[in-house]
């Protein structure tokens, strides 16, 4: 049951071994756009908590 459940992971593992600049992309893709998400994020959650920065 548990194979069932990671054969599909690990073909797309095998399929990813053979692409490194693929993987490379997608990582480099994923950490420019980091910073907005993140800064998206914690204005929610300061929303959310009542925060609010001070200006200045």
């Amino acid at each position: 049951m548990i194979n069932a459940f990671l054969d599909p992971i690990r073909e797309l593992r095998e399929r990813y071994l053979t692409m490194p600049s693929m993987v490379e992309d997608i990582l480099v893709a994923g950490t420019k756009r980091m910073p907005d998400e993140a800064s998206e994020t914690m204005a929610l959650v300061r929303e959310v908590m009542g925060m609010y920065s001070l200006p200045g």
